[in-house]
């Protein structure tokens, strides 16, 4: 099922952003999308991408792309449709919801959402309440349609 939404910018919060934390690096205008690659002593992020690789300037910040329903709830936008959507901001898109599934395993991780202590696989990164409690969207695309030949 799809679903007709806008796509958005939405600034990450201090307590969000990490070494690693990809996002769409904005200042009066959207940049780029960028990764931040390590922190330096003074507090600033150096984030590499392909319109940028430098510390973050007072006047930037970074934030993630999100899909605002007819409802007024914000889904995040999974990162590999970032290409396709940055170029469509403020434009009403097609999507659908995916629940995010939790993966199990023996590593203790802390949740990047909430901050509580789980175990859980080496790449997850939320515990289970906050894995249950969230949806990501992913833009619907237009599949070109393959004609059959029929010889």
């Amino acid at each position: 099922m799809s679903n007709l939404g806008r796509v958005c910018i939405v600034p990450y919060k201090p307590n969000e952003l990490s070494t690693g934390t990809k996002g769409i690096l904005c200042n009066n205008e959207v940049i780029g999308i960028v990764e931040i690659d390590h922190q330096t002593f003074s507090g600033h992020y150096c984030v590499t991408g392909d319109n940028y690789k430098d510390i973050m300037e007072e006047d930037m910040y970074l934030a993630g792309l999100y899909i605002k329903t007819e409802d007024k709830k914000l889904h995040l936008l999974i990162e590999s449709d970032w290409d396709i959507a940055i170029n469509k901001i403020n434009q009403d898109v097609k999507y659908k919801l995916l629940d995010p599934a939790f993966e199990d395993g023996g590593y203790h991780k802390l949740c990047v959402k909430c901050g509580a202590a789980f175990g859980g696989s080496k790449t997850q990164q939320l515990c289970m309440t906050c894995s249950s409690n969230i949806r990501f969207a992913k833009l619907q695309r237009k599949r070109p349609r393959i004609k059959s030949l029929n010889v």
